[in-house]
């Protein structure tokens, strides 16, 4: 993945009007496990139910963030193979670390190919008002951009390449960026290793 630190995450909303598979959890799996996922994990799906969004957000998160290095990525989720301990998933030759946070009502993945000390997040559940899920996430990575880089508000723009959004400061400084919403759940994570000085060319300015 070159010198460029890559970020992706994914968030879904546990509850059941949006998440219940009932019997049908192992067929889903078999949908978007490969042949190793679904040997390990057949078994553990029906007693752990919550385990497929698990796995489903952790290669959620790795397409996202193996698209930083290649938008032309097709999401197939078989491709995107998640470890035993769920710490990581690999995609072919690339291998990124994972974490899950987990709460009574969401999960949360977030998967990098660098330091953990680089990478920041922050959830939140919204409430329904005239304000849209993908407002609300933008709003959150520019709060959670001001706090871990120590920039104005002003001086924030969030960019797109290729539908791929960019964290931006003074339009100089740019930043691997991951945005995440589904149900009443939105989600944010932001690399603080900047991208590299040829990337900028690629981005259009596109303030938010």
């Amino acid at each position: 993945m070159g010198s460029i630190q890559v970020v992706g995450n994914d968030i879904i909303d546990l509850h059941p009007n949006l998440t219940d598979l009932s019997s049908r959890s192992q067929r889903f799996l078999h949908k978007i496990g490969s042949p190793r996922e679904c040997s390990r994990w057949q078994n553990s799906i029906v007693t752990a139910p919550n385990l497929i969004w698990h796995l489903w957000a952790l290669k959620e998160a790795a397409f996202k963030a193996c698209s930083q290095i290649d938008p032309h990525i097709p999401f197939q989720p078989k491709k995107f193979e998640v470890d035993s301990l769920l710490s990581r998933v690999s995609y072919g030759k690339w291998v990124l670390k994972a974490k899950l946070q987990t709460g009574d009502r969401f999960v949360h993945a977030v998967v990098t190919n660098g330091p953990w000390l680089s990478v920041h997040w922050a959830t939140l559940q919204r409430h329904y008002d005239h304000i849209n899920e993908s407002a609300t996430v933008r709003q959150l990575a520019i709060s959670l951009g001001q706090k871990v880089l120590n920039c104005q508000r002003i001086s924030i723009t969030i960019s797109y390449r290729a539908k791929i959004p960019i964290f931006r400061v003074d339009c100089e400084r740019l930043f691997p960026l991951s945005l995440s919403h589904h149900g009443s759940f939105v989600a944010a994570a932001l690399s603080t290793k900047s991208l590299l000085e040829a990337e900028k060319s690629n981005a259009t300015c596109d303030h938010q």
